[in-house]
């Protein structure tokens, strides 16, 4: 008689607790779901006070009469390069220049085969930028005095080497046809538009 009274103590006693635990339960989501509807009425309510929004309009095109900043890399041909690799090196540099202007916040440059020029021992390539805007001479600017910096760096480096080692000069005076075909690549102009 004990044993089936402490069972039905502990049956009322939890009994008790889920259904305390179920009325807070519903009380809580009660209290949740009125809160939630309160700020949809007060958005509602804010949403037609508000002045309607001006029409979009779209930035016209620039035509083609209009001057656009250019950026020109100069490419010297060393006489005893292979002239087989210098396309692949010009879309080299043409690619790592976009990266470039594109890490300086613009959409990349796009190359012009029309505005490019080869010439006997050199080629110039034009390229132009995808996004016009405001900013579009300063990166272009920007990527110029880069590259140009690069390129120097680059120069003195190998005048270091090569006036460090002879030996290394006279190995490749020697062997000529060890020595890789050299490229040089002269420099970068920044040309705003005119007008």
């Amino acid at each position: 008689m004990i044993i089936a009274g402490m069972i039905g103590y502990y049956l009322f006693a939890i009994g008790l607790i889920v259904i305390v635990g179920y009325m807070t339960a519903l009380d809580t989501i009660r209290k949740g779901k009125a809160q939630t509807e309160r700020i949809i009425a007060r958005m509602e309510s804010q949403m037609t006070s508000t002045p309607p929004l001006e029409p979009h309009t779209s930035t016209p095109i620039p035509d083609d009469d209009i001057p656009v900043p250019e950026l020109r890399i100069t490419i010297k041909r060393h006489p005893e390069s292979d002239a087989a690799k210098l396309p692949l090196i010009a879309a080299r540099v043409i690619g790592e220049v976009s990266k470039l202007e594109q890490s300086l916040g613009g959409d990349g440059l796009r190359y012009d085969q029309s505005g490019s020029v080869e010439e006997p021992g050199k080629l110039v390539l034009r390229l132009v930028p995808e996004l016009l805007d405001e900013f579009t001479e300063d990166r272009l600017a920007k990527v110029a005095d880069e590259l140009n910096e690069l390129v120097q760096r680059v120069r003195t480096n190998l005048v270091r080497e090569q006036d460090g080692d002879i030996r290394e000069l006279i190995d490749r005076e020697l062997n000529p046809e060890r020595s890789e075909a050299m490229l040089d690549l002269e420099g970068a102009t920044m040309a705003a538009p005119e007008g």
